[in-house]
């Protein structure tokens, strides 16, 4: 399994680019990077510049369709990994799961992705997609709109997972939490420090 972690996004809450912005010491999509790097074959950093992850060590590409929002990074994470199974994150998640990943990953069996639901949504930016989406995602790129994720989530074999079942100590809800905004970022530091 590879991860593809998202980081080509415009930012417009936070009013700067967030991926670079400082999180327990480090840019914010170097956490997410870190959390993954251990624990599967290949990490793919989806951005529009690549200039300031030359240092991350990991497999650093510019959108394709640049954008295209998460479909297009979907796409463009799933176009260079040579993975069949691959977890897609965002940058801005601090908390992001390879333990849930994992977890995803085992239910696999017979769908195109593996999409976690909790309170009641699904959360296609930290779920399981397979390289065989690819197809589906070009036709919804190409198609012209604006094409989202669960554009994308209507037109493939999913498997959505309750979280709440999986998750019996409530820590895999944590990875759900993402920084739009200065509040967030400040809020994450804090549970960050917690839970220390």
């Amino acid at each position: 399994m590879n991860a593809i972690i998202l980081a080509g996004g415009l930012s417009s809450r936070m009013g700067a680019d967030k991926s670079l912005l400082p999180f327990a010491g480090v840019p914010l999509a170097r956490r997410v990077v870190e959390l993954f790097r251990p624990h599967v074959e290949d990490v793919i950093l989806v951005v529009s510049d690549p200039r300031p992850y030359s240092d991350f060590g990991v497999t650093v590409v510019t959108d394709v369709l640049p954008r295209r929002g998460p479909l297009g990074g979907l796409y463009t994470g799933l176009l260079h990994s040579r993975a069949d199974l691959n977890v897609v994150a965002a940058c801005d998640m601090p908390f992001a799961s390879p333990a849930l990943a994992a977890r995803l990953a085992a239910l696999a069996e017979g769908y195109d992705a593996v999409v976690p639901v909790f309170r009641g949504r699904r959360e296609p930016l930290h779920a399981i997609y397979r390289r065989a989406c690819l197809p589906a995602a070009e036709g919804l790129l190409n198609g012209g709109g604006a094409a989202g994720l669960t554009d994308l989530l209507d037109r493939l074999r999913v498997n959505a997972v309750d979280v709440e079942e999986l998750d019996a100590d409530g820590r895999l809800a944590m990875a759900f939490f993402n920084v739009n905004t200065p509040q967030d970022l400040e809020e994450a530091n804090r549970l960050d420090m917690e839970c220390r």
